[in-house]
């Protein structure tokens, strides 16, 4: 918001390449130190659940963001304002993990 260039455009910040969800959530298991536990539930379920529970209702509504490749591209973002290196998931697991211990 400081530079004129950057006023009236949508800008996406630089990010790490996409990885699967699966591939995510066994790096936070790993890294608080509990087994691998987790198993995708389908459309109907979520409906089901979703019956009985708000939340769930909208994570139905929004699985269509991960029923396909959800990828951002950034280099919009690095020819403007330069190219900065994003943060990789294992160390942010790893950075956020260690935050919630010393809480």
């Amino acid at each position: 918001g400081e530079r004129e260039e950057a006023l009236g455009k949508i800008w996406h910040t630089p990010n790490a390449p996409a990885i699967p969800s699966r591939e995510l959530l066994t790096m936070i298991y790993e890294a608080a130190g509990h087994p691998t536990q987790f198993r995708p539930a389908s459309g109907f379920i979520l409906t089901l659940m979703g019956l009985f529970n708000p939340v769930i209702r909208e994570v139905k509504e929004m699985l269509y963001q991960f029923e396909a490749p959800f990828e951002v591209d950034h280099s919009d973002y690095d020819r403007v304002f330069g190219n900065v290196t994003p943060t990789p998931y294992q160390t942010g697991v790893e950075t956020t993990m260690a935050w919630f211990r010393h809480r």
